[in-house]
């Protein structure tokens, strides 16, 4: 029992570690017990489609976000520039869009999410999964495709 007890401690301690750096820096209202199993509640009436039934065992509850704020993107002209900036090139149709150093949150995602073709430019190093070229300051020359 006492080795049970151990590792529930260890296994406890080691998730807190590793989710340490996905933890907000400004935490918003956290949800009540009551309010949780409310919207339960709410959800399980509500729903009318077996394949989403809701399941105890798979439960992740992230009791922060239902009153996160939503990236504060109203205080950001960044956001409001970027689509625009999406729309226009779209309402050109390249066959490639050649970006040099634009946000790939922000501007990038706008045009891959509507499959554009995009070769990114930066002297900053990008790890990334999306369908894109990639050519940094040193040279390099990166090609990754989904």
């Amino acid at each position: 029992m006492c080795y049970n007890l151990q590792m529930e401690q260890f296994i406890k301690k080691l998730k807190r570690e590793v989710l340490r750096p996905f933890k907000r820096k400004t935490q918003s209202k956290k949800m009540t017990f009551e309010e949780i199993e409310n919207d339960r509640e709410s959800y399980v009436r509500l729903n009318q489609d077996k394949r989403f039934m809701m399941n105890r065992a798979y439960d992740y509850i992230c009791k922060y976000d239902k009153y996160a704020p939503n990236a504060n993107f109203m205080d950001s002209g960044y956001f409001i520039q970027d689509i625009w900036g999406a729309r226009k090139v779209l309402e050109n149709t390249p066959k490639l869009h050649y970006d040099v150093g634009s946000s790939v949150a922000g501007f990038i995602a706008h045009l891959l999410a509507q499959k554009q073709k995009v070769v990114l430019l930066d002297i900053r190093p990008i790890n990334n999964q999306f369908n894109t070229k990639f050519l940094n300051g040193g040279g390099g020359y990166n090609l990754y495709s989904s």
